[in-house]
């Protein structure tokens, strides 16, 4: 028997060398826990500022929107 699980998924758009954005989405249960479910939905985006070969540094910015829903384990 699973007790609790995860699933995620997005699609990044990379609109030049140097900046990407991607929606996405998720869920997670863990009855075990209490939590019956959660749902996350979202947009990110981000874009490399510096690309040396042993030095990156990213800015990003996103949205997203999260609910969950909360019970007692029937254990």
């Amino acid at each position: 028997m699973v007790s609790g699980g995860y699933v995620h998924t997005e699609y990044r758009y990379l609109v030049n060398r140097a900046f990407e954005i991607y929606p996405y989405a998720e869920s997670q249960w863990a009855d075990s826990r209490g939590m019956k479910y959660k749902i996350s939905v979202g947009l990110q985006s981000r874009s490399r500022l510096i690309n040396k070969e042993k030095f990156l540094m990213f800015a990003t910015a996103g949205l997203f929107y999260e609910f969950e829903k909360v019970g007692r384990s029937n254990s």
